[in-house]
């Protein structure tokens, strides 16, 4: 496990971060701190489907972590926090979508220690 890198988007950074002692060089942490006070924070993009129930989640030390697996490519995703929808400030990239908002974008490289 050690000399692995763990990809860690935190909310004051503009791009993934390493932690030592990740899983698998492909498990990306997404953190979302939007509003410390959220009941329910669930990570929706294409990788779920855009299933707003499918990746909730979890708080630890103030912000809302989920940690996934992801195959190399490009991801489009966004925060559904307390119902209502944000996109990561710390994402790499912006795109528009077809609702007239933006959507956060992840690349994730083969091999990639990021």
């Amino acid at each position: 496990m050690s000399g692995k890198s763990l990809k860690y988007a935190d909310p004051q950074r503009t791009s993934p971060k390493k932690a030592k002692g990740a899983r698998s060089e492909n498990d990306t942490v997404f953190v979302c701190g939007l509003k410390p006070t959220a009941k329910e924070v669930y990570l929706v993009g294409d990788f779920n489907d855009w299933d707003p129930q499918s990746d909730r989640m979890v708080k630890k030390k103030g912000v809302f972590q989920k940690t996934k697996r992801l195959a190399p490519g490009e991801y489009q995703y966004k925060f559904l926090v307390d119902g209502e929808w944000h996109s990561d400030p710390s994402a790499p990239r912006q795109v528009p979508n077809e609702f007239g908002t933006t959507n956060s974008v992840i690349r994730i490289e083969a091999g990639s220690k990021k």
